[in-house]
């Protein structure tokens, strides 16, 4: 049995995946994906957006917000507030074409998720797509 997944693992898996091997490719993989369609949070559009470089869309996204993301604001669910949070910030740096600002909360966000995970000894920090353009 094993071994049977094994097999499947390296013909299938790694197959596809082996070629996802920058970050565009990643995120358009998973955005495309049959599986993923109509799954994914609005706001992760929002930030694979960004994240590629893609801002005239993500402040079309944004703009449908309609001011919803407000640094003042507390929400009834606690639970939410983090990442509500750290949607706010996005507001001024997208609107005023920020790249290096954007790239910086990026950055960040990617840090704080990875740092003390058992991810981070394999983790390498990479440009994102938004910082080529």
């Amino acid at each position: 049995m094993y071994a049977d997944f094994v097999t499947r693992v390296e013909a299938d898996a790694i197959a596809t995946l082996r070629p996802l091997d920058t970050t565009r490719k990643c995120l358009n993989f998973a955005r495309t994906r049959p599986a993923t369609i109509g799954h994914l949070h609005p706001y992760w559009h929002l930030i694979t957006a960004i994240a590629l470089g893609e801002l005239d869309a993500a402040r079309a996204m944004w703009a449908k917000t309609d001011g919803y993301y407000r640094p003042d604001r507390i929400l009834d669910e606690a639970r939410r507030q983090p990442m509500y949070d750290r949607l706010c910030e996005v507001g001024v740096p997208l609107m005023a074409d920020d790249r290096a600002g954007l790239a910086a909360l990026l950055h960040r966000w990617e840090a704080e998720n990875i740092v003390g995970s058992p991810l981070e000894p394999y983790w390498v920090a990479e440009r994102f797509p938004l910082e080529d353009g």
